[in-house]
């Protein structure tokens, strides 16, 4: 049975340019000069506004939803999901800025799947299969599915939802990374790096070592939580993963010397030498 976890991890982007305590970082970005500027055309603007109305609804829902059940992870609470969130739109603005074919529907999808990629972390008793385990992402995209069939989404959207969705189980990480280097995925290639790469992205955040203490869940180590091969290892994804994100998070903030996301690297980088001893 999995156990209730109280104590949250708390998380607050790079710099601390996050706050998950309100809407205000997410939804401000709906008026971002890039953004309406892409999507200026009638069609496109009246588009963007329903994605607004669609993000305020997901995240009064989840809101309720992560007051509402226990957590079986300290590390995936609705703080890690908005971060998430906040991160991916941001790119997805930085993808516009560098002219990747990308549109208002996809940013929907994108906002999504990011809304909803942990929500399998709360505990749910009536989410069992016959051998009574269900994985995390499963129960993710159960959230998913659940709630947008109360938008009436056409099938194809539902589909292209869940298909992104599952990028952020890494437990298959290698058959998705040539999915995205091989331009397999089904969906938008750019929706995909965005989305782990943003998901990726909380080792950036000022509090990551502050926090390491309740992350041994999530870092899989066994052998306690400073174990340096495990470390390594850890890093190593985390670089492998968040590779394609960069210029994406670069363009929005206009160069590499203002982007908030490379000084909390470098950050990471710095903990992990110090830390764990790791040659990196």
């Amino acid at each position: 049975m999995n156990k209730k976890i109280k104590k949250q991890v708390k998380w607050e982007g790079p710099c601390g340019s996050i706050s998950p305590t309100n809407n205000r970082d997410l939804l401000n970005l709906f008026d971002n000069d890039i953004l309406l500027k892409y999507f200026s055309d009638k069609q496109s603007s009246d588009d963007l506004k329903k994605v607004k109305v669609i993000t305020e609804k997901s995240l009064k829902y989840l809101r309720k939803i992560f007051k509402s059940y226990d957590l079986t992870s300290a590390y995936h609470n609705f703080d890690h999901n908005y971060t998430t969130t906040v991160t991916s739109f941001r790119a997805f603005i930085g993808a516009l800025k560098i002219n990747e074919s990308i549109t208002v529907n996809d940013l929907k999808l994108l906002l999504l799947a990011s809304l909803f990629h942990d929500t399998g972390y709360l505990l749910n008793s009536s989410f069992k299969s016959k051998s009574n385990v269900v994985t995390h992402i499963v129960r993710s995209l159960i959230f998913m599915e659940s709630f947008v069939k109360k938008l009436d989404w056409d099938n194809r959207d539902v589909n292209d939802l869940l298909i992104l969705g599952q990028f952020t189980d890494y437990s298959k990480w290698k058959k998705d990374r040539l999915k995205i280097i091989n331009h397999d995925c089904k969906i938008n290639t750019v929706l995909a790096k965005i989305i782990v790469g943003a998901d990726f992205m909380q080792v950036v955040d000022r509090n990551y070592f502050d926090n390491l203490d309740i992350l041994n869940e999530f870092l899989k180590i066994t052998q306690g939580i400073e174990e340096k091969k495990g470390q390594k290892k850890f890093y190593n994804l985390s670089s492998d993963v968040t590779q394609w994100i960069w210029e994406y998070l670069d363009a929005f903030y206009e160069g590499k010397d203002k982007d908030p996301y490379r000084k909390g690297w470098k950050h990471f980088k710095s903990g992990m030498t110090k830390r764990f001893g790791i040659d990196i």
